[in-house]
């Protein structure tokens, strides 16, 4: 299900809310400066408190062989979502996406996680 709306008219609060009951915007294409919300009928939630990370994660992560960092390159990891490629030429992450995540990973709401390899 989904709806057209003005783009201008989400705030992050708007988008917190959206996110607590299931809901997000996507646009048709990086740009498309129209959103539009989604409410999937199937939803998954990784409970964080919960997580097992895998005893071959752990030892990869205490290998120093990868710079593991939190919250250090927000811009670059929206770069990566939102690129193309042969396999996703598209991607529904436009300007005002960016902006959105962009005011919500300023307030704390939203985080990264990033790998860095020295090759």
């Amino acid at each position: 299900m989904s709806a057209n709306v003005d783009p201008h008219e989400i705030t992050p609060q708007i988008l917190l809310r959206a996110y607590s009951i299931g809901m997000f915007p996507m646009a048709e294409d990086a740009d498309d400066p129209t959103l539009f919300w989604v409410d999937p009928e199937l939803r998954g939630v990784f409970p964080l408190d919960g997580l097992i990370i895998s005893k071959s994660l752990a030892k990869t992560v205490r290998s120093d062989r990868f710079d593991i960092r939190i919250d250090a390159d927000f811009e670059a990891v929206m770069d990566g979502c939102a690129g193309g490629g042969a396999e996703r030429p598209r991607t529904w992450i436009n300007a005002r996406i960016r902006k959105l995540y962009g005011e919500l990973f300023e307030r704390g709401f939203v985080h990264t996680v990033e790998r860095f390899r020295d090759l």
